[in-house]
């Protein structure tokens, strides 16, 4: 993901971003961008790199990616056989990382992210559904 970053990273993007959302909401250069983003349904930058991944682990987690990332991601129930906090189905094994590059991969952020999500927004039925209820969750969060 291009978005798995230091924030200072894409500054640049973010700084268009808001110029471009107070352009089109026609209000002074200086107002607050967060109520205009939720007027609107805009996801910032930072959440549509969050609504990316988010999809990417409802389809592995339902089965709809091609082959080849099928040993991508863990379930914490497959890790061992006993309970602990993180065993639900629904919840994915976090790999431990010692460096900031693996913190930023997609197999460290992605079950971080999808574990962190509502059990209502992951049992979704469809992709429009998920998808809807994600970007809900995304915009007032």
């Amino acid at each position: 993901m291009w978005g798995l970053t230091y924030n200072s990273n894409f500054k640049k993007i973010v700084t268009f971003q808001k110029k471009a959302i107070r352009i089109v909401a026609k209000v002074p250069f200086d107002s607050l961008t967060d109520p205009i983003f939720r007027d609107l349904e805009v996801l910032k930058f930072s959440n549509v790199v969050l609504f990316h991944l988010g999809k990417f682990m409802f389809f592995f987690s339902k089965g709809l990616l091609p082959n080849s990332f099928n040993d991508m991601f863990t379930l914490a129930n497959y890790i061992h056989p006993y309970n602990t906090r993180n065993s639900s189905n629904s919840n994915f094994y976090i790999p431990l990382v010692r460096t900031n590059i693996r913190k930023f991969s997609i197999r460290f952020q992605g079950p971080k992210f999808f574990n962190s999500l509502d059990s209502q927004i992951k049992s979704s039925r469809s992709t429009a559904q998920f998808c809807k209820n994600l970007k809900r969750f995304l915009l007032y969060r």
